[in-house]
């Protein structure tokens, strides 16, 4: 009995050795490495600066216009499919519809007069 408790206990600190003490003594050298081979970067914290706002904020206008092209070639795949079903007329509720679907927002009165039998989200009075 006491040789299967032993047992239980080594196993149960193996895993706590490996899974958690392991990791953690793992980020705390690799925390160290990168603090001591980055200290030139410390001193010339305007380089430092410079390279983020290169890699972060110029990359912006990439994804802007990246997103734009796609919005704009979803909206014309809609529309022509929205077209060749008849219904073309409801391209804006659409758009709106998934717009606020996206972004938990209420659709306006007009979409929902548009098509009664579509059940959508109304605003609280």
């Amino acid at each position: 009995m006491t040789e299967r408790v032993a047992e239980l206990l080594r196993a149960l600190g193996a895993r706590i050795v490996n899974n958690w003490i392991w990791r953690l003594g793992f980020a705390c050298r690799f925390l160290w490495v990168m603090l001591r081979e980055s200290g030139s970067s410390f001193t010339r914290f305007h380089l430092t600066m410079r390279e983020i706002y290169f890699a972060g904020v110029l990359s912006l206008v990439i994804i802007l216009v990246s997103g734009l092209f796609v919005g704009m070639v979803l909206g014309l795949q809609g529309y022509d499919t929205l077209v060749r079903y008849g219904s073309s007329e409801a391209l804006g509720c659409s758009s709106a519809f998934l717009w606020c679907a996206s972004s938990d927002r209420w659709l306006p009165d007009s979409c929902s007069r548009a098509a009664p039998e579509v059940r959508l989200p109304r605003r609280s009075a």
